[in-house]
């Protein structure tokens, strides 16, 4: 099999991430960044194209075509993403709430307490589900 690419990893990235600026989704999402779209045929007509229809039910191997993407999941996306939504809104009330009751430790990190609780019981549940292979 050939494996010079028709596209480009990054071309690949590049129209893969790319986003319709009409969504409402992405407005309100401030960790999304739309990027420009590919609108160049270039790529496209540098892929290999069947040209004959696919025999159903045949016995010989057929010479099939597509694109071949890998997914690369980041940890350190994925840790820096748990406390964003886990850890950081607690520790931003509570620096909020010391700066108008200096005395009050107990209610000002009783928030980060709940979120860090509800981070190590999420942990618990995925891992549970996936030693059990349910999902």
């Amino acid at each position: 099999m050939d494996r010079d690419p028709a596209i480009t990893p990054h071309e690949f990235r590049k129209r893969f991430y790319a986003c319709d600026k009409a969504s409402s989704w992405h407005k309100w999402n401030p960790l999304h960044v739309c990027r420009k779209t590919c609108r160049s045929s270039q790529a496209l007509s540098r892929m290999p194209k069947r040209r004959t229809p696919l025999e159903p039910g045949g016995d010989q191997r057929e010479v099939f075509y597509g694109l071949y993407a890998r997914e690369r999941p980041s940890v350190v996306a994925f840790c820096v993403y748990n406390l964003l939504v886990f850890i950081v809104p607690g520790l931003v009330f509570s620096i909020v709430w010391l700066k108008r009751h200096p005395d009050d430790l107990q209610n000002a990190y009783t928030p980060m307490a709940i979120g860090g609780t509800l981070m190590s019981c999420w942990w618990a549940t995925a891992w549970a589900v996936r030693s059990v292979g349910v999902a």
